[in-house]
């Protein structure tokens, strides 16, 4: 699958703030859909296929906290755009929690949980959406 980027340029001075978080959150929105396809692709060195997989965690962090985590006030968040706007509550809150910590512990920081233990040298990224099991972090691939 080859996804085409969103349109629309780089932010520039006097643009409205609002737009300019409004194409981050597009952005985001977009490596959502199109790295996933690249996590596995034996074409490519597997330091580039890492590399995917990690920046799509951090952009699933980023609209977590976009549209869940409203925590820093210095950051655009969905009731920017609509105040009235209310995260999912119950289990979905759980699922959104469980998946911010875990890119959070994973790719965002240099967290204990991040080192693998012996036994758990695979990580279910199916359950964080990107649909593999796959080997991170314990040894990098060339």
């Amino acid at each position: 699958m080859d996804v085409d980027a969103p349109g629309g340029s780089q932010p520039g001075p006097g643009q409205d703030p609002l737009a300019v978080g409004a194409m981050h959150a597009t952005w985001a929105l977009w490596m959502l859909v199109a790295l996933p396809q690249y996590t596995e692709d034996q074409t490519l060195p597997g330091v580039v296929q890492d590399a995917c997989l990690e920046d799509y965690f951090t952009n699933l962090r980023l609209l977590i906290e976009f549209f869940h985590r409203h925590a820093n006030p210095k950051d655009f968040h969905s009731t920017d755009y609509l105040p009235d706007f209310e995260p999912q509550t119950g289990m979905a809150d759980k699922r959104w929690d469980d998946m911010w910590k875990f890119a959070s512990q994973n790719v965002a920081h240099l967290s204990r949980q991040r080192v693998p233990q012996p036994d758990s040298m695979t990580l279910n990224v199916a359950a964080a959406g990107v649909g593999a099991e796959r080997r991170v972090h314990p040894q990098r691939r060339g």
